[in-house]
């Protein structure tokens, strides 16, 4: 039961990304994208995430925290830009190409930094601050 429940931020992560990735197609309306793509992407995106995690605590002492983010982001986003080339298309059907690509997963890192700073600003109204 324990092992279940650990797995649901893993599982709530993955669908959040595939959600994010489809909500970035439909803003840009001119990419169409398959959810069974959207789902790979998350699951690469969060190997991708637990690998540069790792390789951070590694070298804990000689790279900053900001600098491991942001190359997390700069390779997500040329991630999508690789995997979403030939896999998202346009409302003509033909492939995105590079470019396209990148752009759709750029504005889904924009989505989900959005998300996190909402969650973080609500949580830190909601702190009670002693009297």
């Amino acid at each position: 039961m324990n092992v279940l429940v650990s797995l649901i931020p893993a599982a709530v992560s993955l669908l959040l990304y595939a959600l994010y990735t489809k909500a970035s197609a439909f803003l840009l309306r001119r990419s169409r994208v398959r959810w069974a793509h959207s789902f790979v992407f998350a699951f690469l995106l969060m190997l991708m995430s637990i690998g540069m995690s790792t390789g951070s605590r590694v070298l804990a002492s000689s790279v900053p925290a900001f600098v491991v983010s942001a190359l997390d982001i700069v390779l997500g986003v040329l991630l999508g830009g690789w995997f979403f080339r030939a896999r998202a298309a346009d409302a003509n059907g033909v492939a995105l190409g590079w470019s396209g690509a990148i752009k759709l997963s750029a504005l889904t890192f924009v989505l989900l930094a959005a998300t996190g700073m909402v969650i973080i600003y609500v949580v830190q109204s909601m702190r009670v601050v002693p009297g």
